[in-house]
């Protein structure tokens, strides 16, 4: 019998899997774009930068948002388990391509310190190509758990660490960097938190006309990061008013990272319940399912051919190619990997 539309849950585990995998290949487009400077120093090129940041504040929201659906079906078991069968494994895999880099990088006579490799277990630095994100998103989990075990009340733990949130990026904007790249896509865990628990609570932001909302939601998006882009490079130049416009380019940023999520969610709501075949296909699946090993190997593969081929036609096909092919096995074995910590009994080997 088939389901109907108000019946289908558009937030499922499967819709996420499908827009992960969109948003895996945009990211791959935009370390394309970085690599080649295709179409660079024009309007078009710049969108292909932004695609990279929007790219990893979708991946983070959905984070949250995963991470909280998932504690409110599960209750305080799944908290209890946290460590084991969610931030164990995804440290351990991110440990994996700190492995394969600092290997890639000694062969290639990088300059690698003990130093930088201590800083790529923790944070500051990594020699993972793009594992910022890796970075962040373990410290989000961290504070997702530690608050969680403080705070038991759910409307207080969202409150609590949307506070925190906050604390970490003005702290770290005011006082240790100003590349908001590493620290303000933390705002999007907490949106994807706090709408995780609006919508556990059978509220009916996202349920009702999450189309026209959808709409809504990208206009003002595109709104919002015209905008905020226009104004970062109109004050940019302006000494006397840096450290003021620069702030206030903190808050569009941020002010734009939750009109994108907004969107996204309304955007899943809809398709979610009247087309999912256009979230979750065939393509969108495998992307989204080996999301994690094609984020970490580009970069390897990325750079290796740029040196090898140089920036030609043929360097985009071969390198995709690669990372495609090379996340396949990738894939297995941090899946082994993580089904081997979670199910393995104390005193038992893999």
């Amino acid at each position: 019998m088939k389901q109907s539309g108000e019946s289908i849950n558009p937030f499922s585990k499967e819709n996420f899997i499908g827009i992960k995998g969109y948003l895996a290949i945009l990211i791959i487009i935009h370390h394309l774009y970085q690599f080649t400077a295709f179409l660079s120093d024009t309007s078009f090129g710049y969108a292909l930068y932004l695609l990279g940041h929007y790219g990893v504040i979708c991946f983070l929201f959905l984070s949250g948002f995963g991470l909280f659906s998932s504690y409110l079906s599960k209750g305080d078991a799944y908290i209890k388990t946290f460590l084991r069968n969610r931030l164990l494994p995804f440290y351990l895999s991110y440990i994996f391509f700190v492995i394969i880099y600092t290997i890639y990088g000694l062969i290639n006579h990088s300059s690698i310190s003990l130093n930088l490799i201590l800083r790529s277990l923790t944070w500051g630095d990594t020699v993972v190509f793009f594992g910022w994100y890796f970075q962040t998103a373990l410290l989000m989990y961290i504070m997702f758990f530690i608050l969680k075990l403080v705070i038991k009340n759910d409307t207080a733990f969202v409150w609590g660490l949307g506070a925190a949130v906050l604390l970490f990026i003005f702290v770290y904007y005011f006082f240790i960097s100003s590349q908001k790249n590493n620290y303000e896509p933390a705002f999007s865990f907490f949106l994807g938190v706090l709408f995780a628990y609006i919508n556990g609570q059978k509220n009916t932001l996202f349920s009702k006309k999450p189309g026209i909302k959808a709409i809504c939601g990208l206009a003002a998006f595109l709104l919002l990061a015209s905008f905020s882009t226009l104004y970062n490079f109109r004050y940019n130049d302006y000494q006397w008013v840096a450290s003021f416009s620069d702030f206030i380019y903190l808050l569009l940023m941020m002010i734009t990272d939750f009109s994108l999520v907004f969107f996204l969610t309304a955007f899943i709501s809809a398709v979610g319940r009247s087309v999912p075949g256009i979230i979750s296909n065939p393509v969108s699946r495998f992307f989204g399912m080996h999301s994690m090993a094609i984020y970490g190997i580009q970069g390897l593969f990325l750079s290796f051919w740029i040196n090898k081929i140089g920036n030609r036609p043929l360097y985009p096909v071969v390198a995709v190619s690669c990372i495609i092919i090379f996340s396949i096995p990738v894939h297995m074995f941090l899946t082994w990997l993580k089904k081997c910590i979670i199910s393995r009994k104390p005193n038992q080997s893999c």
